[in-house]
């Protein structure tokens, strides 16, 4: 009852919903406890990029090739490029996965690539250092860290609101005083001043009120249901 794991939106979302076959189940195969904290993902150009704005990146992919890379078929950015280029209409604008972000990010910066969409937290240092500039970021609301940095729904995309968190989980049928006692913690530890002034600095930030038990099962059914929806939707189906 005193192991427990760190549940990853990318492996309980999205993994799960564009797998072919999954050796677990989700939702029902753990006791979720709590999620601990999330980030956006950003729609980043290289610093010296033609491309200044999300006008200027949508006029693009409107008009010519253009590719965004990602860090694989059925990851959370491929996800969100999905629905971008069918909600959008960009017929000029392809995905390039990758095997992961480092290889996609040394393509961009190779210009290999026009764009990529990556989460926010590997790119904070790179964007304040102007290496690399957001476009669009998919958190509801503008960053305080980056609030020159226009959300995807103030652009007129509401359905690319997106963020990978990291949560809390511990064995189907953990007994109850534990899981309890753990909540109880939870929110302890993601308001201590050390993993917060850490987490910041990544923008990976916690919810208030932190989502503990059944809010967080509710977040996670809502996030793979719509996950679900839009592989099948854009036929995105990750290898197995």
């Amino acid at each position: 009852g005193y192991t427990f794991l760190m549940t990853h939106a990318s492996v309980m979302v999205y993994s799960a919903a564009t797998l072919p076959t999954l050796p677990f189940d989700p939702i029902n195969d753990f006791t979720h406890l709590g999620l601990l904290v999330e980030a956006p993902s950003v729609l980043i150009v290289r610093g010296d990029s033609p491309l200044r704005s999300f006008q200027d990146f949508l006029q693009a992919a409107r008009t010519r090739p253009t590719r965004y890379g990602s860090s694989g078929i059925g990851s959370a950015p491929h996800m969100l490029g999905a629905m971008l280029t069918g909600t959008a209409n960009l017929t000029q604008l392809d995905h390039a996965p990758y095997a992961g972000s480092a290889p996609a990010m040394r393509d961009l910066l190779g210009g290999h690539i026009e764009t990529m969409i990556d989460p926010i937290t590997t790119n904070v240092a790179a964007m304040q250092n102007g290496t690399l500039r957001a476009l669009a970021i998919s958190s509801p609301q503008r960053l305080a860290a980056f609030p020159d940095v226009p959300t995807f729904v103030e652009l007129g995309f509401p359905s690319l609101v997106q963020t990978q968190w990291v949560g809390m989980s511990g064995p189907r049928g953990l007994p109850q005083p534990i899981a309890e006692r753990m909540m109880q913690e939870i929110p302890k530890l993601v308001q201590n001043a050390t993993v917060l002034q850490r987490m910041t600095e990544l923008q990976t930030l916690p919810r208030n009120p932190v989502p503990l038990g059944a809010d967080f099962v509710r977040i996670m059914q809502t996030e793979l249901a719509q996950a679900r929806e839009v592989a099948r939707r854009y036929n995105i189906q990750a290898a197995s």
